[in-house]
């Protein structure tokens, strides 16, 4: 069975104006300041995954979906519930068109 959920499906504006806004991108919480500073990371700093998602500029959910189903960037489990990103690693998958 396909994971259908992360695709909007087509009508869903009409339906449900709130989950029409969960399927759309909206920036996080950083603001330009700090985002300029993550992005002037070293290559082995860590990132946590709301950190990371907002580098890739992309939901948190969607980056946990790739974690979870392949696909997305190479992650480091720190502890049994802890996962970080190397910024090293977000920008190698930014500069191979992910």
């Amino acid at each position: 069975m396909s994971p259908r959920w992360h695709v909007a499906p087509r009508g869903i504006a009409d339906r449900s104006p709130t989950m029409a806004t969960y399927y759309q991108y909206t920036p996080g919480q950083l603001n330009a300041d700090e985002l300029a500073k993550l992005h002037a990371l070293p290559d082995d700093a860590l990132l946590t995954a709301q950190e990371a998602a907002e580098v890739l500029r992309i939901k948190y959910t969607t980056l946990a979906w790739y974690r979870c189903n392949g696909g997305g960037p190479a992650f480091v489990r720190v502890g049994p519930k802890v996962i970080r990103y190397r910024m090293g690693d977000l920008r190698a998958y930014v500069t191979t068109g992910g």
